[in-house]
């Protein structure tokens, strides 16, 4: 087992980039600490076969927390590689001191798309010695669709969106091999239930839908952009998706029945977000104002 740590405790200009793409670490102190020790270990596994996944790199970054669980400057940096069976560890690490600060465990193979696992105070609190890890085998999603069209693929905590450009042409990198769902939002919405790799063809409707129209806005009343979809009630299956400008209007196009719906949006980052439920009776188009609040 090969374990490497590295401590930077230079200050280092912020924004600032290495060579060759290396992501730029800036510290201005020494590591927060409190309590004993963690110990890190575990299995990374192969999301389509069940099996382990030999010499993956696993690399756990001690680092401040942004909002949203995103990773900020990091000040530690603890690499180590799975053996035959895909375990690795265990590997000792300093215990934060600081609920700003949390471990990112970043795990990539070739062949694989990264997976990046948050460790914050309350899971710390879990055992860290047996973890599973999994890595999807790196493949996508593509196909054509009608220009400009906007299509989402089902993913937690919130779908993956993508529009189709001037030639038509969609993609989503690291698609999940597994049967996932995804709706193009044509006049009526195309859906389908793809897996990696896959290409779809979204065609011309050949009929057309009702619309759900919409704002979002934050509290203080001024309008947001942010992707929105709306969820069949009963199954919560995709049914359909849409984008809301820097104004805050969208419109969700829908098949053309009474339905019940639940209509979520989120921020690209993830801090804001909203959810209501509404009835859609029929045409013409309903109109919907959700309010955005701090999710995180």
């Amino acid at each position: 087992m090969r374990l490497v740590v590295v401590l930077v405790l230079a200050l280092v200009a912020s924004g600032c980039t290495n060579g060759g793409g290396s992501r730029t670490t800036t510290t201005s102190s020494t590591i927060p600490t409190g309590g004993p020790p963690l110990h890190f270990g575990g299995v990374v596994w192969d999301a389509l076969s069940a099996r382990g996944v030999e010499r993956a790199d696993v690399v756990i970054d001690l680092a401040q927390t942004r909002p949203c669980r995103n990773e900020g400057v990091s000040w530690a940096s603890y690499q180590v590689a799975t053996d035959q069976e895909g375990r690795f560890g265990l590997v000792e690490v300093p215990r934060p001191g600081s609920d700003d600060f949390a471990f990112f465990v970043h795990v990539s193979a070739p062949g694989y798309t990264e997976n990046v696992t948050f460790v914050g105070p309350a899971e710390a609190r879990r055992d860290l010695g047996n973890l599973t890890l999994v890595l999807q085998p790196s493949a996508s999603v593509q196909g054509t669709a009608p220009t400009i069209t906007v299509i989402a693929l089902d993913d937690a905590p919130f779908p993956r969106f993508a529009v189709s450009d001037t030639n038509g042409s969609w993609r989503f990198e690291g698609a999940r091999v597994l049967p996932t769902a995804l709706v193009a939002a044509t006049d009526a919405p195309f859906r389908a239930t793809v897996r990696a790799p896959e290409t779809v063809t979204v065609p011309l409707p050949n009929a057309s839908g009702w619309r759900l129209e919409g704002r979002l806005v934050l509290e203080s009343g001024a309008p947001l952009a942010a992707d929105v979809v709306a969820r069949a009630g009963a199954s919560g299956t995709l049914a359909s998706a849409g984008r809301a400008g820097e104004n805050g209007f969208f419109v969700l196009p829908l098949d053309a029945q009474p339905a019940v719906l639940s209509i979520e949006a989120r921020t690209s980052d993830g801090h804001y977000g909203a959810t209501k439920v509404t009835n859609v009776t029929g045409p013409p188009a309903l109109r919907e104002t959700l309010v955005m609040r701090a999710q995180c």
